[in-house]
């Protein structure tokens, strides 16, 4: 399994107490530290097609206490997830990220997609600042740099096209 990428795990307390003190370790050493997976990610059979249905208070309560934790610590990168949260793709799903993630946590740092976890281009109008591993032609622009870059194509209001 996948159990070293996974640092929480059930008790959303320690997960915080956990995940802060990765951030500060891992950047204390001047190094950009990553939080994954946002949010909901629970398992890897389906994780490309499942969609969880959680209501606000036990995601705060339960689910984003140590992605609050790592904000606090001032995390450079969050990466979402595959499955879908609510029926809309975590990788794109503005509730998630740019209502709670960016706005309610405060974060300031960019959110990358999972390996091909972009669907469309509403993922930039959704708050996916970098697409990775940039795939082919869906947002890479000038040498296929996977960023979608130009305060996210002028908000993602130009033809993101090219």
């Amino acid at each position: 399994g996948r159990n070293a990428e996974y640092l929480a795990g059930e008790e959303p307390s320690l997960g915080a107490v956990l995940a802060g003190a990765y951030v500060r370790g891992v950047q204390g050493e001047g190094v950009a530290a990553v939080v994954k997976h946002f949010i909901l990610n629970g398992q890897e059979t389906r994780r490309h097609s499942q969609s969880s249905i959680v209501d606000p208070r036990t995601l705060w309560e339960v689910y984003y206490p140590p992605f609050v934790a790592a904000m606090e610590a001032g995390v450079a990168s969050v990466m979402c997830s595959y499955n879908k949260v609510g029926g809309s793709y975590a990788c794109g799903n503005d509730q998630i990220l740019l209502r709670d993630l960016k706005q309610q946590m405060g974060f300031e740092g960019w959110v990358m997609s999972d390996w091909w976890a972009v669907h469309s281009t509403e993922a930039a109008k959704g708050g996916v600042d970098q697409e990775m591993p940039g795939t082919a032609g869906l947002s890479s622009g000038e040498n296929g740099a996977p960023f979608f870059g130009m305060k996210r194509l002028q908000n993602a209001g130009a033809d993101l096209k090219e």
